[in-house]
């Protein structure tokens, strides 16, 4: 299943729960950057969530989501505006598609990833990034080859190893606090 905005056409929220019935749930928020999509009902199933396009996605809303599939982000801005210690994601990560900008943003309370999930560079892209300004996270795991990728922090916490795996992360880290 996929989700579009069109260029000219305006945004899309969904509030309702989705079960993804083991298959990819795609979004693609148009070529317009401006666009958004909204998904604030609770996703569910073992199939994962691939984001596209330019505009902007967005998991909101007080109920978990606990699809197990992978979530991949392979352009544009994936937000993640659960509430505190509300699951937005709950299965493993892979940021960038080796182009363009690819962004994970968890900048509006804290502990919305799982703390098993193994959070995945790819290599290239101008923008590679998850960016958790001032909030605080434990994941899994952090791995990527690229240097491209970036992590920021602001003055918050991230706290890595819930999974007990060794990797390796050649990015860059990036704190104020």
């Amino acid at each position: 299943q996929t989700w579009t905005t069109g260029a000219a056409g305006g945004n899309l929220t969904v509030s309702g729960a989705v079960n993804n019935g083991g298959f990819l749930l795609s979004t693609n928020p148009s070529t317009n950057a401006a666009r958004l999509i909204t998904l604030s009902g609770a996703i569910s199933g073992s199939g994962g969530l691939t984001v596209g396009g330019l505009g902007n996605t967005t998991l909101s809303g007080a109920s978990a989501n606990t699809y197990t599939g992978t979530t991949t982000i392979n352009s544009g801005i994936l937000n993640l505006s659960k509430t505190g210690g509300v699951t937005a994601i709950a299965g493993n990560i892979v940021i960038g598609d080796g182009s363009g900008t690819d962004i994970l943003r968890a900048t509006t309370a804290a502990n919305q990833i799982s703390s098993t999930s193994q959070l995945t560079f790819t290599a290239g892209g101008t923008a590679v990034g998850f960016n958790m300004t001032n909030v605080n996270q434990t994941v899994g795991s952090i791995s990527g080859t690229g240097t491209t990728a970036n992590i920021t922090l602001g003055t918050g916490n991230l706290t890595v190893g819930g999974d007990n795996l060794s990797t390796t992360y050649a990015g860059t880290i990036l704190s104020t606090g």
